[in-house]
Order: C-alpha cells, then structure tokens, then sequence
C-alpha cells in the first residue's frame, strides 16, 4: 500500500515538474511557519475570487505556487514530531507528509479547475479542503 501511494506521489511531483516550464518558480521557505504563511496567503486569494472568471488565470498560477511552496514546506517536519518518542516519530511524520500530499494535490485539482474555466469545480474542491 505504501509502495502504491509513494508512486502516485511520484506521479504527482512529476506532472508538477513538467508544469512548472510554465510557471515561474517559488522560492523555497525557509522555516515551517514561513511556509504555512505563503501557503495561506496563495488560499485565501484564491478563496476571494474564485468566482471571477477574469482572474482564472491568476488564480491557477497562485493555486501553482501553492502546490509547489506545499511540496518545499513538505521536508520541514515540525519540532514537535522530533520530541515525539520514537515508537510515535515515524508515524507522526507520515501522518504530516500524508497531509502535506493532500494539500499539494488540491493546490493541482485547483489549478486545473481554474484552467479548464471551471469555478464550480475549483470552489467545490475548496470547500472540501476546509
């Protein structure tokens, strides 16, 4: 089961790798809470107008720099899970990367959304992050 999910994550870097010709690249946080901050900051525009077909285009490059700023704030495991006793460590930081993964593949469902002029779908998929 791992091995099956480790290869759609894969999949999913890879398609984020060939869309990122397209988009120009986000510099990488330096710190948990810096990257948690650029990842609410690119939802919560997102969120504003994700109803304004006008700004589809800005919203999936925004929706873009979240998966990929998701991805980079992936390897910054919280302090808390280090403090953790050992029997715990490795389950709490799958637990984080699995969650890590799941915002990174709505940062892609929003993206394509917002390209294919889907708003219903782009709000929808919001909705059900929340």
């Amino acid at each position: 089961m791992k091995f099956i999910f480790s290869s759609v994550i894969t999949l999913v870097r890879v398609a984020v790798a060939m869309s990122a010709s397209t988009v120009q690249a986000v510099p990488a946080p330096r710190s948990l809470e810096a990257g948690m901050k650029l990842m609410q900051a690119r939802l919560k525009t997102i969120s504003k107008q994700a109803t304004d077909t006008a700004k589809n285009g800005e919203s999936a490059r925004l929706a873009d720099e979240f998966a990929q700023i998701t991805e980079a704030t992936k390897a910054l495991i919280p302090g808390e899970v280090d403090r953790l006793p050992a029997s715990e460590r490795e389950i709490r930081k799958d637990l984080y990367e699995s969650m890590m993964d799941d915002s990174a593949n709505l940062g892609l469902k929003l993206a394509e959304a917002f390209r294919i002029n889907d708003n219903t779908k782009g709000r929808r998929s919001l909705k059900t992050s929340s």
